[in-house]
């Protein structure tokens, strides 16, 4: 995947989150989790990006959010199993995507499958933030 770093003022984001735009504060926008079903997403957090864009500025925490491609996210059963294929969206579990049943915001397409029968779990997704 291709990612740009974005900052946060939490620490605890990591790999496989999905975030969107959150505070704003100095002057400046900060990712956060996405905490709320079908919001406006900006992607999921990397993991190891083939090429990043931007720069850690000081002491804040940065993370590589991956812009397009091939990136693991965290997925929880909200809306049943997961199947290749199928349209995934921001789920009610911060930092997590479920299956998109209704029209609205995309991260993009399941590559992998997730049968559903643990409360979370990981899927490697198609990333392209649109409209389902």
């Amino acid at each position: 995947d291709i990612a740009e770093h974005y900052g946060s003022l939490d620490a605890t984001i990591e790999a496989g989150d999905v975030v969107k735009v959150g505070d704003f504060h100095n002057g400046k926008s900060y990712i956060t989790k996405a905490t709320s079903s079908y919001s406006d997403v900006l992607g999921v957090v990397s993991t190891q990006p083939y090429d990043s864009f931007g720069k850690n500025y000081g002491d804040e925490h940065t993370v590589p959010v991956a812009l397009v491609g091939r990136v693991p996210v965290k997925v929880t059963n909200e809306n049943g199993a997961i199947a290749i294929g199928d349209y995934l969206t921001s789920a009610s579990l911060a930092g997590h995507a479920m299956k998109a049943t209704k029209p609205g915001i995309i991260i993009g397409q399941a590559l992998s499958s997730f049968d559903g029968d643990t409360a979370t779990g990981a899927v490697t997704v198609f990333l392209n933030v649109g409209w389902y």
